[in-house]
């Protein structure tokens, strides 16, 4: 037998006894045991043994309920990756996903605080490796979606501000309607264009996953279009018609255009509607700076038709 095959079967034996400790409730004991093994496997070189010991460690501390010994495993396990100089590979990937999907959900409305962000903390870790082993943006956009699904269904509508960003990140607008469209069935009806308003602009705001990812600034602009597209089917009808909403529309058509005078012109009309939330000032500046840069100019040229639909509803109401 070799010593990949020794350490391998070592690792089951370990793991069986974890399992029968943490079933016994001897919790420190389980740890104790389970550390003591891993770093022998570190010292002596058995990297594929130690992955699996600390991946498998976690999985049972947090279906048992202890975070804090959970998340540490978690955590030597992307520490391991990082000293080991691991690639993004397919196998090393599923490994971390395996754990954000491990990590126990609460339900919207308990007393106890669901972990979201000590799931937060490993993904954080892990995104810093995949960054490091030269990821190109994917397996990262993936982490990210399923910490914002961890959040939403962990936090429900509460958690809408918390998991917004990891959706941007992720690029996926069809998991961000529905996320919008959830949170709006809990809140006031006139606040309704707010969570569609706040929602698309982040997104188009997000900074993509992964430097070399090439999706950039007009991919987050897209899936924030798509967003807006898909909210209607998300929610089960047709979004109001708001003026926050018309502002929305034109402002994803400025970005669109690289037009920094358009959007200034939309700006300046639409203020009313915009002070509603002074957080949407922020979330349109950081759109400006993602997609518009400084002096960036763009003028008004070639937008007669779009010219004309806004001037269609200058008339309209604009609070």
């Amino acid at each position: 037998m070799t010593q990949t095959q020794e350490a391998s079967v070592g690792t089951a034996k370990v793991l069986r006894k974890l399992e029968a400790s943490l079933a016994a409730g001897q919790f420190y004991e389980a740890h104790e045991m389970f550390k003591t093994v891993y770093y022998r496997h570190r010292s002596r070189g058995h990297a594929a043994a130690s992955y699996e010991l600390a991946q498998e460690g976690a999985r049972l501390q947090l279906q048992r309920g202890q975070l804090n010994c959970g998340v540490e495993l978690c955590l030597l396990l992307v520490e391991a990756y990082v000293a080991d100089k691991v690639p993004a590979s397919e196998e090393a990937v599923a490994r971390v996903a395996s754990l954000v999907d491990a990590f126990p959900r609460g339900r919207p409305g308990e007393a106890a605080d669901p972990p979201v962000a000590e799931c937060s903390r490993l993904v954080g870790a892990a995104v810093k490796w995949l960054r490091s082993s030269g990821d190109d943006g994917r397996h990262e956009a993936a982490l990210e979606g399923r910490l914002a699904a961890c959040v939403t269904e962990s936090l429900g509508w509460q958690g809408l501000g918390f998991a917004l960003p990891h959706y941007a990140r992720a690029c996926d607008a069809g998991a961000a309607a529905a996320a919008v469209a959830a949170a709006v069935a809990h809140g006031r009806p006139d606040e309704e264009d707010l969570f569609l308003t706040r929602a698309a602009l982040t997104m188009a705001a997000g900074r993509p996953a992964g430097a070399a990812s090439g999706r950039g600034a007009p991919a987050q602009l897209a899936a924030a279009r798509e967003l807006i597209a898909g909210y209607g089917g998300a929610a089960g009808h047709a979004p109001p018609d708001t003026p926050l909403l018309h502002f929305l529309s034109f402002f994803m058509e400025a970005l669109a255009r690289r037009s920094a005078d358009l959007a200034a012109l939309l700006l300046q009309r639409y203020r009313p509607a915009l002070d509603r939330d002074p957080a949407l000032w922020t979330l349109v500046a950081r759109c400006q700076a993602v997609h518009l840069p400084a002096a960036a100019g763009g003028g008004l040229g070639g937008m007669g038709g779009l010219l004309g639909e806004m001037m269609g509803m200058l008339a309209q109401p604009t609070g």
